[in-house]
This record gives C-alpha cells, structure tokens and sequence, in this order.
C-alpha cells in the first residue's frame, strides 16, 4: 500500500475479530463433535472410577481403626489420580493433535498413539513454564504475567513443531511479540466467555436437578468445553504462524536458555526468602488466651 508521498508503508497484519474467532471455532467444534466425544469419553471413564473408588471407600471404610487398610486405601486413590491426570493429559494432547489434523481425518487410535508419545515432553515444557513465570511473578509480578501469555503457545509449538523445552518456550515469545496485548485480551475473552458459560449451566443444573448432582456434572461440562477452547486458542496460533512464517530459524543460544533459567531461580529464591521471613513473623505473634 502506498502513502501520499508515494512510498510503501508497512502495515502489521491484524488478527481475526474476537466474534469472528469464536464463530470459527464453534463451526469447527461441531463439525468434530463425534471424534471429540469419543476422546472425551475416554478421559470420563478414569475420572468416574476416581470418583467412584473415593466414594465407596469413605462409605464402607472411613474411620476404620486398622492403620494398614487405611494406608492402602491412600496408596490405591493416590494411584487413581496420578493415572487420571496421565490421561487427562493424554487426552488434552489427542484434542490438539485432532483439531491441528480435522483434515485428514484420521482415525481415534491414530491420533492416541501421536498423543501418548508428547506426555513427557508436555510435562516437561508445563513444568519449565510455571517454573519461569512463576520466578517472574515473584520479580514485582508483572514480568510473570508478561512471561505466563508469552509462553502460552508453547504446547502447540510442540504438537505443530514438535519442538520442547526451551525451544517451544521461546518459539512462542517469538511468535506473540509484537501481539502480546492482543492475546492478552483474547485470554481475557477466552476467560471471561467460560465463566459466563459455567455459571449459566451451573444455574440451570441447580434449578432443574440440584447442587449435588451439579457437583457431579459440572467436571463433565468441563471436559465437553475443553476442545472448543483449544480450538480457540489453535486458529489463533496457526494465524500468527501464517503471519510470521519464518518463526522457526534456530534453535535458541545456550545463553538464551540460561537467562531464563535464572529468572525461575531467582524468583523461587526470593518466594523462599519472603516464605522464611513471614513465617518468623508469626511465630513472634502471640497465642490468644483463649
């Protein structure tokens, strides 16, 4: 585009509307809706056993004197909720991978074993996030919200790229630089848009059935509003890759990764250090008489 003076004037591309993205993503949700159902189906059957070993546990044993069939019990839950937090993962990841491949149109079992293979690694990058954000929060809180939306595409980085660690972390600051207030305010959106649908159908269940079966099915909803919000967030990543499609150049200097590393560390030394200093403080505070 030429200005007045007749030269090229550079214009940064912009990103689809808000209600435009929304429209996408639920056209794009119900297109998808069996082959979501079934992954999400798959991550109810781990989460209702949960629930179910816990319930029956606490009706037929709770207060038991023998100390052995109570550590038992704690040892089997803690099982159940590590393998339903495996598969919630597991599931979280065949979603992306469904929603990055809704045009091949590839079968479940396909897309499960793409999946299984990421838990690692997305634990990994998870970990490596809320480890850096977090230092950053603790550094006058705004640089961890500043790192927390920067490292948001992180996850997608290693679905689309398969890249980790690092790498993913510092491939998506790349990607939202020069946009970070923009997907600031589509997080806020994306939040704002879940409450609001949380808190109508909570309402509803509560009027129609009553809160404690609203207990009961409200993870479930959850689970069926998970995929519409990854897609949300995808049609935005895979629009800023189309805008900046050099992104990928190489991979990040060992003094890059360093750097990050520090904040993370120096943040949880502060955390511990402040911790340390709290807790003195109220061990100084006396006891009520009372």
């Amino acid at each position: 585009m030429e200005n007045q003076n007749g030269h090229l004037s550079k214009t940064k591309p912009t990103l689809t509307g808000i209600f435009d993205l929304i429209k996408k993503s639920w056209q794009i949700y119900a297109k998808n809706i069996k082959n979501f159902s079934i992954l999400i189906s798959i991550l109810i059957l781990p989460i209702l056993f949960s629930w179910l070993f816990e319930f029956f546990s606490k009706k037929f044993f709770l207060g038991t004197d023998c100390i052995y069939l109570s550590w038992i019990l704690q040892i089997i839950n803690f099982l159940i909720s590590l393998a339903a937090l495996v598969f919630t993962i597991w599931i979280q990841l065949g979603l992306l991978f469904l929603i990055k491949e809704r045009e091949k149109f590839l079968d479940i079992k396909q897309i499960l074993k793409m999946s299984w293979s990421k838990i690692i690694p997305f634990l990994w990058i998870v970990f490596l996030s809320n480890f850096i954000a977090g230092g950053g929060f603790f550094l006058f809180i705004v640089p961890g919200i500043f790192l927390a939306v920067s490292f948001s595409f992180s996850n997608y980085f290693l679905v689309s790229e398969n890249l980790k660690g690092m790498e993913a972390l510092l491939a998506s600051k790349q990607l939202i630089k020069g946009y970070w207030w923009k997907i600031l305010w589509r997080n806020m959106v994306k939040g704002f848009l879940t409450l609001v649908i949380f808190g109508l159908v909570a309402l509803v269940i509560d009027i129609l059935i009553g809160k404690t079966a609203g207990d009961f099915l409200m993870p479930i909803v959850s689970f069926y509003l998970m995929p519409f919000l990854l897609i949300y967030d995808f049609l935005i990543f895979q629009e800023l890759k189309q805008i900046k499609v050099n992104i990928i150049s190489e991979a990040p200097k060992t003094s890059t990764k360093v750097k990050y590393i520090l904040i993370g560390l120096v943040g949880l030394t502060i955390s511990l250090i402040f911790g340390s200093i709290l807790y003195k403080f109220l061990k100084t505070i006396p006891t009520p008489p009372f």
